[in-house]
């Protein structure tokens, strides 16, 4: 939950910066410092204009769903 408040914040307090993309990750001991849970949600290095270019296509392809509960 850090890692998607750390990123938030990071695009929405900086000036230019519109997207950072996040990926699940196992680490092994080595690799984490004590007590940092083994899956974590890292950047993953993409450019921004990768991430935002792949973004915009998967909303262009998106199709408008109707939720529903189970109320009815």
């Amino acid at each position: 939950m850090a890692a998607l408040v750390r990123a938030y914040a990071l695009v929405a307090t900086h000036p230019t910066r519109q997207a950072v993309e996040l990926e699940s990750r196992r680490l092994g001991k080595g690799e984490r410092k004590p007590g940092y849970a083994e899956w974590q949600l890292l950047e993953t290095g993409r450019s921004e204009e990768e991430v935002l270019e792949e973004a915009q296509r998967l909303w262009a392809r998106g199709v408008i769903v109707e939720c529903h509960s189970g109320s009815e």
